[in-house]
């Protein structure tokens, strides 16, 4: 590593679009979108995950990961899609709003290009975030340009899955379900984002419980709202299906998991846009 100043690195590190905010030393934290750490221990981790192995798919820029490994894990892998060079790492997005994430991923470009004295000091190509979070934290988590899809595949098992905020950015998420079933070896936790709360119904928007309160009748048979999915994948383009907790937890059983259960709900505030997303944490048993 080139030596390089802390003013200018800490320069980038405030500059950057981050999506975690990591603390990378005292004083020096990253501005993320979201900042998970008053929230870690609604996720339920295990307190030690000494002598376990653990998959953190979606790392985006690591934060889970670089928690794992704090925990005492024997081997952290982290995948996602996303390649830090301009290019659109989503695995998914809706063909009518392509150019909105063809905008949004053209800021690694730019950074890169403002940045470039720090991208080569870290022996680096691109501004890959989370190499960097990771070499400054001295972690040994390792990072892989992977898709979900992919797991069953690759044949490997883990101790412990970690899927955080991915399975409604997928057009398949049946699909990305069993994936994460075939690499899991006893435990894997999944945070639902977007998902429709369980109760409190009274406290929803008046056009998102009209549809929920809706009676679908079918050759006589009726969904309730309880089995809810909403799908808005021609909105944002990004961000496709918003599970009622219900109705993802029967998709997690189809997976083949042999018990699934709700650890705990909590509403998170994404700090750039001051809009907030209703999460769901599952624990699923092998």
């Amino acid at each position: 590593m080139i030596p390089i100043s802390d003013r200018r690195l800490r320069e980038f590190i405030e500059n950057s679009y981050w999506y975690h905010t990591i603390e990378i030393y005292e004083g020096l934290v990253t501005k993320g979108a979201y900042d998970h750490r008053p929230y870690l221990e609604r996720y339920g981790f295990p307190e030690t995950l000494v002598d376990k192995t653990v998959l953190d798919v979606g790392t985006s820029d690591g934060f889970f990961a670089f928690e794992f490994e704090r925990r005492g894990a024997q081997k952290v892998i982290a995948i996602d899609t996303d390649t830090y060079d301009g290019s659109v790492g989503h695995t998914d997005i809706s063909p009518a709003k392509y150019s909105n994430y063809e905008k949004k991923y053209a800021k690694n470009k730019v950074t890169s290009s403002e940045f470039q004295d720090i991208i080569e000091s870290f022996g680096l190509q691109t501004a890959n975030r989370r190499l960097i979070a990771a070499n400054l934290l001295k972690s040994s988590v390792i990072f892989k340009i992977q898709s979900v899809y992919d797991l069953e595949r690759a044949g490997e098992k883990y101790a412990l899955v970690f899927c955080g905020d991915l399975i409604e950015h997928l057009k398949h998420p049946l699909s990305a379900l069993e994936n994460l079933r075939a690499a899991t070896g006893e435990l894997c936790i999944i945070s639902l984002s977007s998902a429709l709360p369980k109760g409190n119904l009274g406290r929803l928007p008046r056009r998102v419980l009209r549809k929920l309160i809706q009676l679908f009748r079918m050759d006589g048979y009726i969904v309730e709202a309880s089995d809810a999915l909403l799908y808005r994948g021609n909105e944002a383009g990004g961000s496709f299906f918003h599970f009622h907790p219900y109705t993802f937890e029967q998709a997690l059983l189809a997976s083949g998991f042999r018990d699934v259960r709700i650890h705990s709900e909590f509403n998170l505030r994404h700090l750039r846009a001051k809009s907030v997303s209703h999460h769901v944490i599952f624990h699923c048993w092998v």
